[in-house]
């Protein structure tokens, strides 16, 4: 997952309805090549010139860095293409659900399929899961 997303979906995780609208944009996303961005001081350079010349404040509002800070980040995460198979094993992932241990065995499956290490931090979920008595929690 590239770095401009993972705390917008992060975030998100919880929300199920907001989680499936970014997964949606993401995968509908086209993976396109960008134009080389202004840096941030010729940017507010020049958001601080078109403010001023439109007769807008420049303390009032938003400032001219806020408005370059934001633009910046919105071209990070317009540039940052997600892959449609990392998008899917993210949706599997969100799709599991049921009792713990079967949910546990299916996120075991999923991780051994895209060949992700996940066997210590599951059989510490088991180990935590048989020590309190909680196996037949579902989720």
């Amino acid at each position: 997952m590239p770095d401009p997303w993972r705390s917008r979906i992060r975030h998100r995780f919880g929300h199920t309805e907001a989680l499936d609208r970014l997964l949606t944009r993401l995968e509908l996303a086209p993976d396109l090549p960008r134009e080389q961005q202004p840096s941030r001081e010729a940017l507010v350079a020049d958001v601080t010139e078109q403010m001023v010349a439109a007769g807008l404040s420049l303390s009032e509002g938003r400032t001219p860095q806020e408005i370059a800070d934001r633009y910046l980040e919105q071209q990070a995460l317009d540039a940052a293409h997600v892959p449609a198979k990392t998008l899917k094993l993210l949706r599997d992932y969100l799709a599991i659900s049921g009792p713990v241990l079967q949910a546990l065995t299916r996120i075991e499956a999923l991780a051994a399929e895209h060949r992700l290490m996940l066997g210590a931090p599951i059989r510490a979920i088991r180990r935590h899961l048989n020590g309190s008595g909680e196996a037949r929690v579902s989720f």
